[in-house]
């Protein structure tokens, strides 16, 4: 028991001493490297930022000032200086007979003027009274029916028909013609009032003008013709 305690004491005693010497032949730890040195950072430069102009007045132009106002200069014509009438001097008067401060004299004897001859006025001729325009004759009265007017035919020059358009206006003027007649002689006898009257002596006139344009103026006288059958046509329609 001795023994064995003796060599574990010994042996403890061996380890405790290695311990220390292990230690010493261990490495020593490398240190941590070294931080990289951190560059700082080059920012670009700041470009200074414009400042904004002002903006500028529009220069505006300069108004013109008003004329002064220059009174109007009033030329004045020169006038001759015309002397004031001089007042007329009063009229003297008579001296009175007597005076109150003299004192009265005799009165002389009035001698009978001459009698001076009277002037007579020269005798005016008496006024010839104005002269009267002369006397007019009064118009004569105009008739109660006056007779109407014909109308006078416009003169053309003479147109070239065709003989058909020549023997149609020839038809036409016969039968207006006939039929005037006819109305003409169915108002006889009757009672016509003037305007009535008036129509029968124009529808006369009108078969008078177309008898005589006839032969010149085949046309003229187709339209005379119908004028005198349509006149005689509302005639007769006012007897109705």
């Amino acid at each position: 028991m001795t023994m064995r305690s003796t060599r574990l004491w010994i042996m403890a005693a061996v380890l405790a001493l290695s311990l220390p010497g292990c230690s010493k032949f261990k490495k020593a730890p490398k240190p941590p490297p070294a931080p990289a040195p951190v560059q700082p950072k080059i920012e670009p430069p700041v470009s200074p930022v414009p400042q904004a102009k002002p903006m500028e007045e529009p220069q505006l132009p300069a108004t013109p000032l008003p004329a002064p106002e220059i009174e109007p200069q009033v030329i004045r014509p020169k006038l001759d200086q015309v002397e004031p009438p001089k007042p007329t001097p009063p009229a003297r008067r008579r001296a009175k007979s007597t005076r109150s401060t003299a004192a009265p004299k005799p009165a002389k004897p009035v001698e009978p003027a001459a009698t001076a001859p009277q002037t007579q006025a020269p005798v005016q001729p008496p006024a010839q009274p104005p002269a009267q325009p002369p006397v007019q004759p009064p118009p004569d009265p105009a008739p109660a029916n006056p007779a109407p007017q014909s109308p006078k035919p416009e003169i053309k020059l003479a147109e070239v028909l065709t003989e058909e358009q020549r023997r149609s206006y020839n038809q036409t003027i016969d039968e207006s013609i006939g039929e005037a007649r006819r109305a003409l002689v169915s108002l006889q006898g009757r009672s016509l009032s003037r305007e009535q009257s008036e129509n029968e002596s124009r529808v006369r006139t009108f078969i008078r003008q177309a008898e005589e344009t006839r032969a010149s103026d085949v046309r003229a006288a187709a339209q005379f013709s119908r004028r005198a059958a349509l006149l005689a046509r509302e005639l007769l329609e006012t007897l109705k």
